[in-house]
């Protein structure tokens, strides 16, 4: 693991703490659309994960789900940013969600998915693999589909 991703898995791993300390806590919640959140547990991640890019030197463009910036350039390099992918599970104190940042230079470099709740951290790299907490994974050798399971979940914008 090169030391830019392993930067990153801690600092995604410290913005769990924000998230983890405030389960049970009021969350000051907007509803940006129908059933669509954003608490200030989103912002204070977002703003800890952007300063923390920022002050490391990963100044590449950063989209984050609560920018205003609606117009990025991707042939840079930059920085994809979901705070809390489960917004509104958070909202219910259901513990599936999680911080998701990703590196793009056209091409898929790294990603790093932690719900601190449950302390699950993967990542991936460009021709590395993924991993569970460190320990390598794959996808399943099922040919077919009533040999697999698959979950999904619904969208809130219906």
């Amino acid at each position: 693991m090169d030391l830019k991703l392993e930067k990153i898995i801690n600092a995604v791993i410290s913005a769990g703490k924000i998230v983890s300390s405030s389960i049970g806590d009021e969350k000051l919640i907007k509803e940006k659309s129908y059933a669509n959140y954003v608490t200030n547990i989103d912002l204070q991640v977002s703003d800890y994960l952007t300063g923390f890019l920022m002050k490391e030197g990963f100044t590449n463009q950063v989209i984050t789900e609560e920018n205003e910036v609606t117009q990025f350039d991707f042939s840079e390099p930059v920085w994809i940013l979901d705070p809390i992918d489960g917004t509104t599970n958070l909202v219910h104190d259901y513990p599936h969600l999680a911080i998701s940042l990703a590196f793009y230079d056209r091409k898929g470099i790294f990603g790093v998915i932690y719900n601190p709740i449950t302390e699950e951290l993967f990542h991936a790299e460009s021709g590395k693999g993924a991993y569970l907490n460190g320990k390598k994974i794959k996808v399943s050798n099922n040919a077919y589909l009533k040999d697999s399971l698959i979950g999904f979940g619904f969208p809130y914008n219906r």
